[in-house]
């Protein structure tokens, strides 16, 4: 019925304006944007009961969600503690299957991530049952939690033969967050499946080793081009945020979705 009306009132202002002598100007009129109702949302809950007694009601509350690997967000949501919902929703523009869910509580309200913040870090899939996020503190009685000073993965990426051997595998070491790696480690296809290990000796910096640093989280990526930087092409795993003197866990590479 709208569009009617519109199409009508179109006509009647041509059929004016012609019989004024004057030229009308072309009208368009530009589809609607898609409801948001009707796009693939991502849902997640949050969980804060380790957190909402020790942190003041007014620290703030950052939930980021984003590409896995991609520093970039697509969506981010902002409350404090004592408002912050138990569930939301963002609408996911992007045609992906599944995103990275960063969520943080800051009592000094920066975005950057603080040592007395409290974070988590899932993966989700959209348009599926929410992601429950658990948010822990990041330190303890003021004392930093050590990320380990050695890392140890079993890395495999199958069905990636096509790639060729060859190709080079990039594993690397970030602090929970952040883009800069604290460590980073090049091999290459051939090599996988096997063991690798992460460690002091393979940080960037050597004032910023992964023993020094809060927490880490391990990514590893294929890069056709040899390039450090990841592609939409590139094959990808991502691993959870980990600390403690030693830790050791599987991650796998999948094919980019």
């Amino acid at each position: 019925m709208i569009s009617r009306f519109r199409g009508l009132c179109c006509v009647l202002a041509i059929a004016l304006c012609s019989s004024c002598g004057d030229t009308p100007e072309p009208v368009v009129i530009e589809p609607a944007a898609q409801p948001a109702a009707m796009r693939p949302m991502v849902r997640v809950n949050l969980d804060l009961s380790a957190v909402r007694e020790t942190m003041p009601s007014a620290a703030k509350v950052y939930v980021f969600v984003r590409e896995p690997g991609n520093r970039m967000p697509i969506g981010v949501a902002s409350y404090t503690v004592g408002d912050a919902p138990t569930s939301l929703a963002f609408a996911a523009d992007e045609p992906l299957d599944t995103v990275e869910v960063v969520a943080r509580v800051s009592p000094s309200g920066k975005v950057e991530q603080q040592p007395e913040d409290a974070q988590a870090i899932v993966m989700a899939s959209v348009g599926h049952p929410p992601a429950t996020v658990h948010l822990k503190p990041l330190a303890t009685s003021g004392t930093a939690v050590s990320a380990p000073s050695e890392l140890a993965i079993s890395l495999s990426a199958p069905g990636s033969e096509s790639l060729g051997g060859d190709t080079t595998v990039f594993l690397i070491a970030r602090v929970p967050g952040q883009a800069m790696p604290v460590a980073v480690k090049r091999l290459t296809l051939k090599e996988l499946p096997g063991e690798f290990t992460l460690s002091d000796a393979d940080s960037m910096m050597p004032s910023r080793t992964i023993s020094s640093v809060g927490a880490v989280q391990v990514t590893a990526h294929t890069s056709l081009s040899g390039d450090v930087s990841r592609t939409p092409d590139d094959w990808s795993g991502i691993g959870k945020p980990v600390a403690g003197e030693a830790a050791s866990f599987k991650l796998t590479l999948k094919p980019p979705q």
